[in-house]
């Protein structure tokens, strides 16, 4: 359907972005795939832009060598300042969340 649309309306770029929820639930063989796939069958017609937001709590070296290696732009959300980002979230912890999706790994 994408790569029809694209076609149809001759559409030099698209972006596709991994959105819903946590996106990085999917986990990495999925992300990888679907990256993989989109690529293979969008390319040789379209430039491909591919973007995924998170709260960055589950990024990790593979997510990292995944969107570097399929070139996914990574954008990381937050619910306002610490307190009320850390209110939302559905556990507690002694460390707030904030602090954990931004720390060096």
């Amino acid at each position: 359907m994408i790569k029809a649309h694209a076609v149809r309306f001759s559409l030099p770029t698209i972006t596709i972005v991994f959105h819903g929820g946590e996106p990085l639930l999917v986990g990495t063989s999925d992300l990888e795939c679907f990256a993989r796939t989109a690529r293979k069958m969008l390319e040789p017609l379209v430039q491909v832009r591919m973007g995924i937001p998170t709260n960055g709590v589950l990024i990790d070296d593979d997510v990292l060598r995944i969107c570097d290696s399929w070139k996914i732009q990574i954008g990381v959300s937050r619910d306002g300042g610490e307190l009320e980002h850390d209110r939302h979230r559905l556990w507690k912890s002694p460390a707030s969340e904030i602090r954990r999706s931004i720390a060096p790994a």
